[in-house]
């Protein structure tokens, strides 16, 4: 027993995970319903402004979409700039419905890059905001559920959960890197690193509080 309680703090504690600087927070509840308007908004800026998606393109990745159809619509987006096809809604609506081996589902359907392509959609700072605090939070979350299962695997030994914790801390702290990096100039006025962090998803958590590990133990609540 003491054994096992010694391989939980020590992984909770190598997962401890920072919010990154360099772009603020949503203001508002961080609900799946507002990332979910985000990830969209974020889309139609992208497919009626080109130009803001070459900026983003090297900063957002298709995982940090939470939908597999706004992700596979990213992919898509990323593939014609990369051929050097022009970006809008036909075009897109035919790289949507090609089959791509990294993403399960297709793209957006027509109809729905369609009604993007005539939507105004507003400034795109808040938008991108709210996409890359969900996604921080969701690998966040994703890794500290991967280790405390490892944690409760009682064939796994200490090595092994250590060594899981560790690899979990270092792809989230690249994924936190990635974010808090050089913001796109054209979205930077939006992005005021001034505002602390606020509001997060009822279903995804926010990572612990820093702790070393010989301190007590309390159990994560959801």
């Amino acid at each position: 027993m003491r054994r096992h309680r010694t391989r939980r703090k020590l992984a909770r504690w190598v997962l401890t995970i920072r919010a990154p600087l360099g772009w603020s927070a949503p203001s508002g509840p961080l609900t799946i319903r507002a990332v979910l308007e985000a990830e969209r908004e974020l889309l139609a800026s992208c497919l009626t402004n080109p130009t803001l998606h070459a900026e983003l393109a090297g900063w957002l990745t298709p995982t940090d979409f939470s939908r597999p159809d706004h992700a596979a619509t990213w992919a898509a987006f990323n593939t014609l700039a990369q051929a050097g096809t022009p970006l809008d809604y036909v075009t897109a609506a035919w790289q949507c419905q090609r089959p791509n081996p990294d993403h399960n589902s297709p793209g957006l359907s027509a109809d729905q890059l369609a009604t993007m392509a005539r939507h105004t959609p507003g400034p795109p700072g808040p938008a991108v905001a709210t996409v890359a605090h969900a996604s921080l939070l969701r690998h966040t979350d994703a890794a500290h559920d991967h280790v405390q299962a490892i944690t409760h695997n009682h064939a796994a030994d200490t090595l092994t959960v250590v060594s899981t914790a560790e690899k979990a801390y270092r792809e989230v702290g690249e994924h936190a890197r990635r974010l808090s990096s050089t913001i796109p100039s054209r979205i930077s006025a939006a992005l005021n690193p001034t505002n602390p962090p606020s509001g997060h998803s009822p279903h995804w958590s926010t990572p612990p509080p820093p702790r070393p590990p010989d301190q007590p133990e309390h159990r994560r609540t959801r």
